[in-house]
């Protein structure tokens, strides 16, 4: 699909592929590759049955369905907003890609590497988020038993974790700002490091051996645990 070209409804089969500098619509990638070039904007992409969506620097993916073993893969430049991930689909945002309001739900994953950024990603029951290796997440709401998993070289700001969902921060990685409430947990691992953990109204925070969190705050009916050679430090109890 060229500048200035578009198209509507269309179906890419296994061993097909799209190109697309110009717009398109609704395309069902049964199999098949879409790429999002510079200039191209794709709009309801359906990536089904082990199908990929590649969105390259200056390209842009909005309302994305990835399920049934699908890819989304957001590289360099390229931004992709409002995607929805279930059923063992999966979105990758490597290289500085960006993404918007990610969707993840049941069996859908989330995967932000190498200077990429997540923002406002929401991850509900059976998905996970993961975030290393330079890969930054901003502004995530985990509950209904999800997962954002921050593991070395990574870092979450400003989560948001309640309903039995659960932010894990690994060794080497980071979490800031986060708000746990309500059910929800923060682990701290041995090598993690938190700061500025707010844990109110039936959250908790669980530092273990080796785990450090520094300048939480801890009200209404929160919850800090912190086990045999964790450490805590300028904790605010009120």
């Amino acid at each position: 699909v060229y500048f200035g070209g578009s198209e509507k409804n269309g179906v890419v089969s296994s061993g097909g592929g799209q190109a697309v500098f110009g717009t398109t619509s609704n395309v069902a990638l049964d199999g098949g590759n879409q790429s999002v070039l510079s200039g191209g904007v794709a709009s309801g992409t359906f990536v089904d049955l082990g199908a990929t969506q590649f969105v390259f620097s200056k390209g842009s993916a909005s309302g994305t369905v990835v399920n049934n073993g699908g890819t989304q893969a957001v590289h360099s430049g390229g931004s992709a907003s409002f995607t929805t991930v279930s059923r063992g689909g999966n979105q990758y945002l490597v290289f500085s890609g960006t993404a918007i309001s990610t969707t993840l739900k049941t069996g859908g994953s989330e995967y932000v590497y190498s200077a990429a950024t997540a923002s406002g990603t929401m991850v509900s029951t059976g998905a996970t988020q993961y975030v290393s290796k330079g890969g930054s997440a901003v502004s995530t709401t985990v509950s209904s038993g999800g997962t954002e998993f921050v593991h070395s070289g990574g870092s979450a700001i400003s989560t948001t974790v309640n309903f039995s969902g659960n932010e894990s921060v690994l060794s080497g990685g980071s979490a800031s700002g986060t708000t746990v409430s309500s059910g929800g947990f923060e682990y701290v691992y041995s090598g993690g490091t938190t700061t500025g953990t707010l844990v109110s109204i039936g959250g908790k925070q669980i530092v273990s051996s080796g785990g450090v969190t520094t300048g939480s705050v801890v009200s209404n009916g929160g919850i800090e645990v912190v086990s045999f050679g964790g450490t805590a430090d300028f904790t605010t109890v009120s």
